[in-house]
């Protein structure tokens, strides 16, 4: 599902670039606003290889407690109470952390991914 949206896909223990601003998108693909931000998300990069390569999504479904959330987004501490969950890595750390859709959308925006 994530891999047709044509965003690149998350891996589970990936690395973090070190250098520049990069942005993980964990969504939950049983819900409907989730897919309706990636469907955004994936129109507004289509073709802009260079944004793609700032941005990486995974399915909140593939985890099966906060352990493995943390594997996708490393050093985001606290459990994910709202979905999805976005966040932001300035030169390899973390720099921002923001859940639910309102908030995510907001800062895809800001950051001129929407």
């Amino acid at each position: 599902m994530l891999r047709s949206a044509g965003i690149p896909v998350r891996e589970p223990d990936g690395r973090i670039p070190l250098q520049g601003r990069h942005l993980i998108l964990g969504v939950a693909s049983f819900s409907t606003v989730d897919l309706q931000l990636l469907d955004e998300l994936a129109q507004a990069l289509d073709g802009s290889r260079a944004d793609a390569q700032r941005v990486a999504v995974f399915d909140l479904q593939q985890c099966r407690d906060q352990h493995d959330v943390a594997r996708y987004l490393p050093g985001a501490f606290g459990p994910v109470w709202n979905t999805p969950v976005l966040g932001i890595w300035d030169n390899g750390s973390l720099a921002r952390r923001i859940d639910g859709v309102a908030g995510c959308r907001q800062m895809l925006q800001q950051e001129g991914l929407l």
